[in-house]
């Protein structure tokens, strides 16, 4: 059992919009990179972490990934936290049972 964890962790921010504007994003590689290397620091072992979206580099906003750990999966909520400047801090929520 991998058990409930919640990290902080320090990301760089891209941009990314349209002429009407643009908006700070965590790309989905990026955040994966970032997940994997906050399980590691929490000392949680996994095998891989996918991100299937980016998710808005604004306080509240979240977005769900997977950790997949041997055959099993569990999902894993990230939260930004904080934005300052170019990078944001967000917590990331393993769930305690693995996806069906």
């Amino acid at each position: 059992m991998i058990g409930r964890v919640a990290v902080t962790w320090l990301v760089a921010l891209a941009l990314t919009g349209c002429d009407s504007g643009s908006e700070r994003v965590i790309q989905p590689d990026e955040l994966a990179r970032g997940v994997s290397a906050a399980l590691d620091r929490a000392g949680k072992p996994h095998d891989d972490v996918q991100c299937p979206e980016s998710v808005r580099a604004q306080i509240a906003e979240s977005v769900t990934c997977t950790m997949v750990v041997g055959d099993e999966r569990f999902e894993v909520t990230v939260v930004i936290r904080d934005v300052q400047g170019d990078q944001a801090t967000y917590d990331v929520d393993v769930a305690l049972e693995p996806l069906p």
